[in-house]
């Protein structure tokens, strides 16, 4: 976040939540190795775009089920576990949600045989578990939205296929992909869209490779980390399975900690090393930490902290050189500049208010699910010139609401990072700020002052057949006191499979005022084996 506005003192920043983010997550990681967890085996996990992650949400709000879904993937075995548990609490007349439940059944039936007869663990290998091919058409070149930096031009073409396999505690996945690209330049590529190695050690993740994370309860996007860039090379520690910590910390109830340490694509970043200006094209490092929890059915809270960072002028990670980059001080705050981290932070708080269909008053508005929720985020620390203490800079919020009456699915989310003082997600040393391969980490409303509001509403015609209608109005802040807007209708129509098979059509209209309109279609086509 770059800031621009004088009354600041200096331009470097610390996050008054990043040690406690840190502290905890290891405080964690040693309470959940003890813990017992229901699986003994390993899993992989499915791509954030799967319509399975919404499913068990939206029935898990339903039901009453309590577990966290705010942090994302999640394998597909804790998966089968929660679809089992569910499978005990949809009711007769809910006929909509028994269609979704043998959709999810189907589509995860080795993993609920496994745990059913108790024979999870045996060499298993799929060399192909789905095949994905997706096409956009567009007037003018986009990116596409969460979606592992997909661009769209006048033609392009991803085709993407998973092979996977586990055996005991160990596991993998490969997701090889080819993109074809055609507008104002043309491009031909066979890439690794992500892939990993996992294991598990009693309840403890362990992940190496390339794969993207989501963080926080937003269903457009999340001021972290979301799909919306590349999947990126890291080292994944989480635990591997939802559990409640053992001891004076079981107040949390179920909790899912991560930690990560990765690498991100190259970028031009300038600071001042011992008075000389120097200017680096290298790739930073991304150290990232979220804790997620929910002490009740009806609330679930989280933290979040991504982190790019080099060593200044190539002197290598030292404990005191990390130590400035996660526990603020003053001092260190106003050496950043020309000393100290080189470092660009983001961090997040969260919280949602879940509520199912069991309480008299949501009887009375007719719904089965709903959920409130709420992200504060910002990079977070500046100096007081006057007190020489660290003070917050949060400037971004996003505000949501989802409403299911059984068939019929309404969200509405607001996200606003508009500010005086700071230029959200761009940064004054890195020059492309808070990119991988050119695509926010974060939210894909994008680097800037923004505003953003979107409504989606959909309602099934038949078992198979989905239809949703979107509206996004769009704000951004420009020189001169002008605010540019752009107004988004989209229409799109899933038609499912017995076993998640999709085939997905979609249009959008686009009407910036200060543009051209453009016209988006879609076809993006799953099949499982």
């Amino acid at each position: 976040m770059e800031r621009i506005d004088s009354t600041y003192s200096h331009p470097g920043r610390k996050s008054l939540v990043s040690f406690l983010t840190l502290s905890s997550t290891l405080i964690l990681a040693l309470t959940l190795i003890i813990s017992s967890f229901a699986f003994a085996d390993v899993s992989t996990s499915d791509p954030l775009w799967d319509w399975k992650y919404d499913a068990i949400e939206r029935l898990s709000l339903a039901t009453g089920e309590n577990t966290v879904l705010n942090t994302r993937p999640v394998s597909r075995l804790e998966m089968a576990g929660l679809v089992l548990r569910l499978a005990d609490k949809v009711e007769v007349e809910d006929e909509y949600y028994k269609v979704l439940l043998k959709r999810l059944e189907e589509d995860l039936s080795e993993e609920i045989k496994g745990i059913n007869e108790s024979s999870y663990g045996d060499l298993s290998v799929k060399p192909l578990r789905w095949v994905r091919a997706k096409a956009v058409h567009t007037d003018s070149p986009v990116q596409i939205e969460n979606d592992y930096g997909f661009r769209g031009g006048d033609l392009s073409i991803r085709g993407e296929v998973s092979t996977s396999g586990t055996w005991g505690s160990i596991g993998y996945e490969l997701r090889p992909e080819y993109n074809l690209y055609r507008d104002d330049t043309d491009e031909d590529k066979l890439d690794l869209h992500s892939g990993y190695i996992v294991a598990w050690l009693k309840n403890i993740e362990i992940e190496v490779g390339r794969d993207s994370l989501w963080w926080g309860p937003g269903r457009r996007g999340n001021w972290v980390l979301t799909n919306n860039a590349p999947a990126f090379e890291l080292v994944k520690l989480s635990n591997a399975v939802t559990t409640t910590p053992p001891g004076p910390l079981s107040f949390m109830g179920n909790t899912k900690f991560t930690a990560l340490l990765g690498k991100i694509s190259k970028q031009t970043i300038e600071y001042i090393d011992n008075g000389i200006p120097v200017t680096d094209n290298k790739e930073p490092l991304f150290i990232g930490g979220r804790l997620d929890f929910s002490p009740s059915r009806y609330i679930e809270l989280g933290v979040s902290q991504g982190v790019q960072l080099i060593d200044r002028g190539g002197s290598g990670y030292s404990f005191d050189y990390i130590s400035k980059t996660f526990i603020p001080t003053y001092d260190s705050n106003e050496e950043e500049g020309a000393s100290g981290p080189v470092a660009n932070r983001v961090t997040a708080f969260d919280v949602s208010l879940n509520m199912g269909g069991d309480h008299n008053f949501m009887k009375k508005l007719g719904l089965k699910g709903m959920k409130v929720y709420w992200t504060w985020g910002g990079e977070t620390m500046v100096s007081d010139e006057h007190t020489k203490l660290p003070q917050t800079c949060f400037t971004s919020n996003l505000f949501g609401l989802y409403l299911d009456n059984g068939r019929t699915e309404l969200s509405m989310e607001y996200s606003s990072s508009f500010d005086a003082k700071v230029t959200w997600y761009d940064h004054y040393q890195f020059t492309e700020g808070y990119m991988n391969e050119s695509f926010v980490l974060g939210h894909p409303q994008g680097a800037g002052n923004r505003k953003d509001m979107f409504i989606s509403i959909s309602h099934p015609l038949t078992d198979s057949i989905v239809p949703r209608l979107h509206f996004e109005r769009k704000e951004w802040h420009s020189g001169g006191g002008q605010v540019p807007m752009e107004n988004d209708f989209g229409l799109s129509v899933d038609l499912f499979g017995e076993r998640g098979e999709k085939i997905g059509i979609s249009y959008e209209y686009r009407d910036p005022d200060s543009n051209a309109s453009n016209n988006i279609w879609m076809l993006d086509m799953l099949y499982r084996f």
